[in-house]
């Protein structure tokens, strides 16, 4: 995961994600700089809540998230749209 941590991504604004472990994910959007806009996850099989915590600080900060999808084994299902 080492060159994930200084990537920088500020004008990404959709992420599709599908199998990717939670913590690459959380890198990917933290590299966006809160400019990600839609964000759909699928199938994060972790266990520990710290990482769904640090998900949920992350998206938090993200000011200009409209579609947010999240479905996985531990998570029924997320779905937000904001309109």
């Amino acid at each position: 995961m080492g060159s994930l941590e200084i990537v920088s991504l500020p004008i990404l604004e959709t992420l599709k994600t599908c199998k990717v472990l939670p913590k690459i994910v959380i890198c990917l959007i933290k590299s966006t700089e809160g400019h990600i806009t839609e964000l759909s996850i699928i199938t994060i099989d972790d266990k520990d809540e710290a990482t769904y915590y640090d998900l949920e600080k992350i998206l938090i900060r993200c000011q200009y998230l409209e579609d947010l999808y999240i479905q996985g084994d531990y998570i029924i299902l997320i779905y937000f749209r904001k309109y």
